[in-house]
């Protein structure tokens, strides 16, 4: 016998990006690494009160186990956004900003030249592999209820972060922003999506994505490290504060590596200026504004004001594309003025 629910399903936003997974519903908002590992911890706590940072999350009969202090597997690889692994991470998200057991409507992004096709026709397949991903059955191995993800719908991201720009907090649209003619950039973990609007439109000739972001960053600091310490396996955390302030805290010392790492912060900026220059450096004077959204925004914004004078950077870069989600799917597609679900 088919149940039947009235209650509408939560809109939540997923950005699933490589290096970190960012989501929002209209009252919460959470981030947190993207990563996992097929070994769950055999760490035992011996002091009370410390909080279990490990979740464990069984799809099709394999476990992962997803938290900051995993050692986590590489996740750039093509097909993360569709792998089990990818919604244990996803799932741990959501379950942060919605009530257990609750219904859910995701909206979550794919890059820009993985969403449209070259004719510029967007791509459903994409979208109906990412529904039958996230359309997995997920069990917490504690036993505890998760929310269900009963609806996916997929927009590219730097859309969505330029629908971010150009729809307010308060979800209306601004039509002063809507008609320029603007670039956003997006500096992900893995990718670098560029998206040009004119009037609304986006410019598919001047847009595009390049495989280079904040993770090969990361990749090269491990590589200065390694050569410093080799053998060592390096903490993503060790990672992560080297990249932003230059030392790596190494046991009881702090190693100075600020020179090395500034250099390779300013390599990865020139790639992607060079990336932009090919798609719509010509133009570039014409434009009112070139956004930078992103983790890698967030990041490299020093290094990207040396080379743009008169960049803009979004609030919270990092969050600009699932806030966009969110403002997409409430002010653009009306999702949260569909009828309720009715298979429960």
């Amino acid at each position: 016998m088919t149940s039947v629910s009235h209650a509408r399903p939560e809109l939540v936003a997923v950005d699933d990006g490589y290096d970190f997974t960012k989501t929002i519903t209209r009252t919460r908002g959470a981030r947190i690494p993207t990563a996992y590992s097929l070994n769950p911890s055999t760490k035992v706590t011996v002091l009370g009160g410390s909080e279990d940072f490990e979740q464990v999350y069984e799809i099709d009969g394999v476990q992962y186990a997803v938290g900051p202090n995993v050692a986590s597997r590489d996740t750039r690889f093509e097909d993360f956004p569709y792998h089990p692994a990818n919604l244990a991470v996803a799932m741990d998200a959501i379950r942060r900003v919605v009530e257990p057991g609750r219904s859910v409507h995701v909206i979550a992004g794919v890059p820009l030249n993985r969403f449209y096709l070259p004719s510029g026709e967007k791509n459903a397949e994409v979208a109906d592999r990412k529904t039958i991903a996230w359309s997995r059955h997920v069990r917490a191995t504690t036993g505890a209820a998760l929310p269900k993800i009963c609806r996916v719908s997929v927009i590219a991201e730097a859309v969505a972060a330029w629908f971010d720009f150009v729809i307010s907090d308060q979800f209306v649209a601004q039509d002063h922003r809507i008609n320029d003619f603007m670039a956003v950039v997006d500096i992900g973990g893995r990718t670098t999506d560029i998206a040009v609007f004119q009037g609304g439109d986006i410019n598919m000739g001047l847009s595009g994505t390049t495989d280079s972001g904040v993770l090969d960053l990361q990749k090269r600091v491990a590589n200065i490290l390694a050569g410093k310490y080799p053998g060592t396996k390096f903490p993503r955390q060790l990672l992560l504060d080297a990249v932003q302030s230059g030392r790596a805290k190494l046991g009881t010392s702090s190693l100075d590596i600020s020179a090395e790492v500034l250099a390779e912060r300013r390599a990865l900026v020139a790639d992607i200026e060079i990336f932009m220059n090919s798609q719509f450096g010509s133009q570039l004077p014409l434009m009112k504004r070139v956004l930078f959204v992103g983790g890698g925004a967030q990041a490299l914004q020093s290094e990207l004001r040396e080379r743009f004078p008169t960049a803009v950077f979004a609030t919270d870069p990092q969050m600009a594309n699932a806030r966009g989600m969110l403002k997409f799917g409430v002010a653009v597609a009306g999702f949260e003025d569909e009828p309720a679900a009715v298979n429960a």
